[in-house]
């Protein structure tokens, strides 16, 4: 499939970097185009795909373009891409508060359109992503999709559009939290004794080795949490100390504000 990309950001970039470094042979099936030429450049060089002139000239040599430039560059982007031929063309959204309704009354209802919720581990194959689509996506196209979001990570498909701010509290934003224990982790542990550098390690390694653990062993993690616990010893008195001062519930707080935001978002 030819693949092109609409802003050379954050999440554009993971998404191809994640997907060249599963496919390298794919990339010079790849068309990008930034309004920041650096941007582009800089993806180009470390994908190998070709950097394009216009988002008119990603549509055109692209079966499937992924729009990934903020919100508010939509209402510029659209019509561009609006006034090009989508004949056997399938649009790709990404941004947060986007509905697939708000694409279809910019480019036609009869566009094939697909909205991805992804998140930025997919620039180290470790993505996951929550996927929809519209009823004119062809069911072969829409396979593709899936084996190019699960070439960087995991992709699920949805299929009620109104979860996605759940999405973007369990997996879109979740990144960010997960960033802050490991630095909570390596910082305390610093000041326990370790370098912070080691800290950081032993804190990142550990949170990805329980991860994989909740995929893996088909165990939930309260049972995992459960487990790790010996009566009388030190992980149960972590554990009781961050229960203690509500670690549950500024979990959960910061899991609601995000998809509360979302919400708010797609009713700007």
């Amino acid at each position: 499939m030819k693949i092109g990309l609409i802003g050379t950001g954050n999440m554009g970039g993971a998404i191809l970097r994640g997907y060249t470094s599963a496919h390298p042979g794919e990339s010079k099936n790849c068309y990008i185009y930034d309004v920041n030429p650096e941007a582009s450049e800089k993806l180009r060089a470390l994908t190998g795909a070709a950097s394009v002139s216009s988002v008119e000239e990603v549509v055109r040599s692209a079966e499937l373009t992924i729009i990934a430039v903020k919100p508010y560059h939509y209402d510029n982007v659209l019509p561009q891409i609006a006034a090009c031929d989508l004949t056997k063309k399938t649009i790709m959204t990404i941004a947060a508060g986007i509905t697939i309704d708000r694409v279809q009354k910019a480019l036609g209802s009869d566009t094939p359109i697909v909205r991805i919720m992804p998140n930025t581990p997919a620039g180290v194959l470790s993505g996951m992503t929550a996927v929809w689509k519209n009823d004119k996506v062809d069911e072969d196209v829409f396979t593709s999709v899936m084996e190019l979001l699960s070439s960087f990570g995991k992709a699920i498909e949805i299929h009620d559009e109104e979860q996605v701010h759940a999405v973007i509290g369990a997996s879109g934003s979740s990144p960010a939290y997960a960033y802050m224990f490991i630095d909570a982790i390596a910082r305390a542990s610093e000041k326990e004794g370790l370098r912070y550098e080691d800290a950081l390690v032993f804190a990142a390694q550990s949170v990805m080795g329980a991860a994989k653990m909740v995929m893996e062993s088909g165990s939930d993690p309260t049972a995992l949490r459960i487990a790790v616990c010996s009566p009388n010893g030190t992980t149960i008195e972590a554990v009781r100390t961050l229960q203690a001062n509500g670690f549950e519930r500024c979990v959960e707080e910061g899991v609601h504000a995000a998809a509360e935001r979302s919400r708010e978002m797609s009713r700007e």
